[in-house]
C-alpha cells in the first residue's frame, strides 16, 4: 500500500499510522480554535508550537515505520 510516496507493509500498519496521525492533530486543532476565539498572542504561540511539534513527530514516525 502506498500513500504519498510512503509504502506500508500491511493494511494494519497503514490503519494504525493513520489513526495515530489523526489523533495527534486533535490537540493542535483544539488549541488553534481556542486561540482564534480568545485572540491572544500567548495562545497562538502555544498553538504554533504544538503544530510544529506535531509535524516533526509525524515525520519521525513515518521514517521509523517506513525505512
Amino acid at each position: 500500500m502506498s500513500d504519498g510516496g510512503w509504502y506500508y507493509q500491511t493494511a494494519e500498519l497503514y490503519a494504525q499510522q493513520m489513526l495515530i496521525n489523526w489523533i495527534s492533530w486533535l490537540p493542535t486543532a483544539w488549541l488553534f480554535a481556542r486561540a482564534l476565539r480568545h485572540c491572544t498572542g500567548k495562545r497562538m504561540s502555544w498553538a504554533y508550537g504544538l503544530l510544529i511539534l506535531t509535524l516533526l513527530t509525524s515525520a519521525t514516525l513515518n521514517r521509523m515505520h517506513n525505512p
